[in-house]
């Protein structure tokens, strides 16, 4: 009974080959991860945006309030 070795060169193959997918693995997570990051970064803007216009918003409403009273009190005085 004649065991089959492979050659040094099918041998050099199947280190390439996993090689190769534990690169593509790597890439998937890299990848992976910045479009987390990406995504969290994406609703960090939004938020901030959305507390600006909020700041911008109760300015000038008490802006408009406080014209109202001024120019109440101006028409009563």
């Amino acid at each position: 009974m004649t065991s089959h070795i492979p050659p040094r060169s099918s041998y050099l193959i199947a280190v390439v080959v996993a090689a190769a997918k534990v690169e593509v693995v790597v890439v998937v997570v890299v990848v992976a991860v910045a479009a987390e990051a990406a995504a969290a970064a994406v609703v960090v803007v939004v938020v901030v945006v959305v507390v600006v216009v909020v700041v911008v918003v109760v300015v000038v409403a008490a802006a408009v309030v406080v014209i109202v009273v001024v120019a109440a009190v101006v028409v009563i005085l």
